[in-house]
């Protein structure tokens, strides 16, 4: 049995969301799959002593998990996961990895539960942002996209919904919870700071 073509196929995702992505997507962009969402997704499999091919997949189903945005911004994850039955048959990825990958992109939607510990870590690793050193800067990225949708937020409206969002927010799986929640607290803490100079204004 052939082996599935793993780099090939991250290359085929990364180059679509490069090209293909639109310019409004401020914050689910090449630098969020990449350096965040991949990055976190590995790291998290390796600390949970996943086998190297649960790493593959969830290497995978990082790189394919906001290739719906090239389609549209609204149901992203259905389109991603039609693009990813679509493609990675060709190459080499059999039906059960597909639904695999399939159903951890879909657990990146806030609106669906993990059923599983791999749809757990890609949920896990798409939010990592709550524990970045940069959270702030690509928080105000995820605004800006927003605003370019029709979303009416003000400033201090969308930092008052983060506050809530960012209290509110577990991570699934104890290693994310171990790896990011000293850093989303202190984030929490820069936000409640920003609302305060946006109140005071």
């Amino acid at each position: 049995m052939t082996h599935p073509d793993a780099a090939g196929a991250i290359h085929w995702a990364l180059s679509l969301i490069r090209e293909s992505l639109p310019s409004s997507c401020t914050y689910h962009n090449l630098e969020h799959t990449r350096e965040e969402v991949m990055v976190n997704a590995v790291r998290l499999g390796q600390l949970t002593n996943q086998p190297p091919a649960n790493l593959e997949l969830l290497e995978v189903a990082a790189a394919f998990h906001d290739v719906g945005f090239t389609v549209s911004t609204q149901q992203h994850e259905l389109h991603g996961m039609r693009i990813v039955a679509e493609i990675l048959p060709s190459f080499g990825f059999d039906v059960e990895a597909v639904t695999v990958i399939m159903g951890m992109i879909m657990a990146t939607s806030l609106a669906h539960q993990p059923q599983n510990q791999l749809e757990a870590l890609l949920a896990d690793a798409d939010l990592s942002v709550l524990a970045a050193d940069n959270f702030l800067d690509r928080n105000h990225d995820l605004y800006r996209e927003l605003l370019g949708q029709g979303h009416p937020y003000t400033l201090k409206s969308w930092t008052e919904a983060q506050i809530s969002f960012v209290d509110n927010y577990t991570f699934y799986t104890p290693a994310a919870q171990i790896l990011f929640n000293p850093h989303k607290e202190k984030n929490l803490a820069l936000l409640s700071e920003k609302l305060e100079k946006l109140s005071a204004d």
